[in-house]
């Protein structure tokens, strides 16, 4: 097509418009411009287009669009606005149909590369705090064995010093049975071996409760004999009734013979030893003798204190109870 160089600009643009068979909507969507500043640029009102900079530019992009030569139609646009100061430049609006395509082209391609990038910096970043975490958790390890060592000494300093400890109490303890008014057995922490003798002899291998009544009825004995105690009660008239909470933590002895026990499914013995011939001398007060291997006491305490007091001696059915739960 000839180029238009006729001085009616819009008559030109209008024509060449018709010629192509684009509405004015079509064409305002190829040039990214407003369907009413094209109808402006057909029209020649350039004065509600933005500015003259604006105005060369849409003729320029408009002409290039319509397949026209822009130089006639920016000279008569120019002489038409005189005294506007602008001269044929540069192209201030985006030439033709895809500048903005191909921007926002590059825009997704930059946006996938950014992303790229985070993600990889990402990965690298998890996979450094891994590998700064491997050197921990092999150091551990060593520490770990050597901590039994380290404590291996204490370990086996502990038997060396225990003896030192028990060997000044045993002593004290037992003598101070004697004037004490509580429960002989719970004081008494080392015996030997079993004192012969006439009367009942308990000698414990573990923690048992013992209880002990004669033929009245009279409790002799009612308490927890420790491990290693021995425990003997000459007074009282027989038969005895014995009453043992854990049969095979106790060995028992009459007059110097060994007593057996029988006991039920949960260990506890219950037992009469002695009969009514065998009954010994009257004495002022039940005794209980604590004896060790290596002293016998000179003294004894009166059972008779301990069993006035409430808290030493127990109802039938409490030692009952108690016994049947002991260990």
């Amino acid at each position: 097509m000839d180029p238009i160089t006729g001085d009616d600009i819009s008559q030109d643009l209008r024509t060449a418009r018709e010629a192509h068979g684009w509405s004015l909507r079509q064409v305002a969507e190829r040039l990214r411009i407003t369907e009413v500043q094209v109808k402006n640029l057909e029209e020649g009102n350039y004065a509600a287009l933005p500015g003259a900079a604006f105005a060369r530019g849409f003729l320029k992009n408009y002409a290039r669009l319509l397949e026209l030569n822009p130089e006639p139609l920016l000279k008569t646009y120019d002489a038409s606005n005189e005294g506007s100061g602008l001269h044929p430049s540069e192209n201030v609006l985006p030439n033709c149909e895809g500048p903005l395509l191909d921007y926002s082209r590059r825009m997704l391609t930059f946006s996938a590369l950014v992303m790229i990038a985070v993600i990889v910096a990402a990965w690298w970043f998890w996979s450094q705090q891994q590998t700064q975490s491997l050197p921990v958790t092999t150091t551990a390890s060593p520490a770990a064995v050597k901590h039994p060592a380290v404590s291996a000494p204490a370990v086996s300093a502990a038997p060396s010093i225990s003896p030192v400890v028990l060997a000044p109490h045993a002593a004290p303890q037992a003598s101070a049975v004697a004037p004490g008014q509580s429960a002989v057995p719970v004081g008494v922490t080392q015996f030997a071996t079993a004192a012969t003798g006439p009367g009942l002899t308990f000698q414990f291998s573990a923690d048992c409760w013992v209880q002990v009544k004669d033929a009245s009825g009279k409790t002799l004995l009612a308490v927890l004999g420790r491990r290693g105690n021995v425990l003997r009660v000459d007074s009282g008239s027989p038969p005895y009734h014995v009453l043992v909470g854990k049969a095979s933590a106790v060995a028992i002895s009459y007059n110097g013979k060994p007593a057996p026990l029988p006991a039920n499914a949960l260990g506890v013995a219950r037992l009469q030893i002695g009969t009514a011939s065998t009954i010994s001398t009257p004495v002022s007060g039940a005794h209980v003798m604590a004896v060790t291997h290596s002293q016998v006491p000179s003294s004894a305490l009166p059972i008779a204190s301990v069993v006035s007091s409430p808290a030493a001696v127990p109802s039938t059915a409490a030692v009952s109870s108690e016994a049947s739960h002991a260990p």
